[in-house]
């Protein structure tokens, strides 16, 4: 394979995993050979986020991720180590040799571990392939006055408004948007939601016993 582009976000996780304990290594090695697409995103996340302090946990997660372009049949996974390992040298001018055989050495043993979770990131892209994914959502309420000509009149009125504001992703690019709501606006919002609820409810009561549901 050779050089090896590795995308800047991965990078970071390469000195979180030279730098781990020997315990920690073999805790992310038997959690790599138990991974299974059944798995909930909450396992995921979890162990990474406790195997090392939360920040690091993120790292090391997006960049084990990563490798998933890259695992394919026919390909070895010790070659493919020590291509990964050269080219995180080269891109980030790393020049202690000691520390890069470790880390090819550790490289090559998650590779041969990572059939489950490369399953379990071709399901998530699968699901998030070219979709909006819902980060958070805000509702602001707020009243604007409306006045009259005569600004001193008692005769004022007024409009309740209510802000919807959305964050989301989409391929990789985090962006807001704004909708500008009224009361029927969020009784209807509110039948869709509830309806959709009921949808999944029955769903999963249908074929709980033949599927296992991964989200």
């Amino acid at each position: 394979m050779g050089t090896i582009s590795i995308p800047e976000p991965a990078l970071p996780g390469f000195g979180v995993l030279q730098d781990l304990s020997e315990d920690q290594f073999e805790d992310l090695i038997r959690f790599l050979d138990g991974v299974s697409v059944i798995d909930k995103r909450e396992k995921i996340q979890d162990f990474f986020d406790t195997i090392v302090e939360k920040d690091n946990g993120v790292n090391l997660f997006l960049t084990i991720s990563s490798f998933s372009r890259l695992v394919k049949p026919g390909v070895s996974m010790n070659e493919l180590a020590s291509d990964l390992s050269a080219s995180y040298a080269e891109q980030t001018n790393f020049q202690d040799q000691q520390i890069i055989d470790v880390l090819q050495e550790r490289l090559s043993k998650i590779l041969n571990k990572y059939a489950g979770l490369g399953e379990y990131r071709k399901a998530r892209t699968l699901q998030f392939r070219n979709e909006i994914i819902l980060n958070e959502t805000t509702m602001l309420t707020d009243i604007r006055m409306v006045f009259s000509d005569d600004i001193h009149s008692d005769r004022r009125a007024a409009i309740i408004m209510h802000k919807l504001n959305i964050t989301f992703t989409k391929d990789d690019l985090t962006q807001n948007v704004y909708y500008t709501l009224d009361l029927d606006d969020l009784r209807q919002l509110k039948i869709e939601i509830e309806k959709s609820i009921q949808k999944e409810e029955i769903l999963r009561t249908s074929y709980k016993d033949t599927l296992t549901f991964i989200n």
